[in-house]
């Protein structure tokens, strides 16, 4: 339990490309020569295209009333320039809609009830046209509810260096955002601040294996191999699962 707690409290969660993995490895490997295990090496495996970590992640609603948000983005996606307050708005149902809050979005909050943009897209679709709209107005971000009472990270490694993301979303926890909607409905002022620290890191990026040895005694020349994944998503700390 000593080392679990090392691991996952004093190092912290391990996302793949992340320096916290890094550290872990190293970690690893420096426990490994402690107890006196052989050839203890990294071994490269691969390599991805953009390193990802975080750092500050707060949110709260400031009005009508004060309260600590619960939410999550997901890996690889962007995070906001320092804290970002604006008007949190339902997203428009209808053209007419849009149409009548075109040039008052700057700087808003778009929440995703119940309408849910599309973005990189030049169809001729509502949700479409909504995606790009809110490009154009230069919106704070989107705000969208969680599956469940649970908010979860994932995200895709797969992303271009020259092009890095820019959109901002924000994946708050259902009731929360729920509760959002209805004090929109009810006429209330809504005013919400993000503070995402996300930050990118120009690959590629090595990625590495611990590996290291016990040498057999009675049979050498055979091998018995066991392992486990050091790397974690970064909703939370992470354990390990050897």
């Amino acid at each position: 339990m000593d080392h679990l707690d090392e691991l996952v409290n004093g190092i912290g969660p391990r996302l793949t490309t992340s320096k916290n993995l890094q550290e872990a490895c190293e970690w690893a490997a420096d426990r490994f020569r402690s107890w006196g295990l052989q050839n203890v090496r990294l071994e490269k495996w691969g390599e991805w295209p953009v390193g990802f970590d975080r750092s500050v992640a707060t949110g709260r609603m400031v009005q009508p009333r004060k309260e600590k948000l619960v939410f999550t983005t997901m890996a690889w996606t962007a995070g906001t320039n320092g804290p970002t307050r604006g008007k949190v708005i339902r997203v428009p149902e209808t053209e007419e809609d849009l149409d009548a809050m075109r040039s008052t979005l700057k700087g808003c909050w778009m929440l995703t009830i119940p309408k849910s943009p599309k973005f990189n897209s030049d169809g001729d679709d509502f949700r479409s046209k909504l995606g790009r709209a809110f490009d154009e107005e230069g919106i704070a971000g989107i705000i969208r509810p969680s599956g469940n009472e649970l908010v979860r990270t994932s995200g895709s490694y797969r992303v271009d260096p020259e092009n890095l993301p820019t959109r901002v979303t924000v994946w708050l926890r259902r009731n929360q955002a729920r509760q959002m909607s209805k004090m929109l409905k009810d006429g209330q002022e809504v005013i919400a601040e993000f503070n995402i620290g996300n930050h990118f890191t120009p690959g590629p990026i090595p990625l590495y294996n611990v590996l290291a040895e016990i040498p057999g005694t009675e049979k050498p020349e055979e091998l018995v191999i066991f392992g486990g994944h050091l790397d974690s998503w970064d909703g939370a700390t992470g354990t390990q699962d050897n």
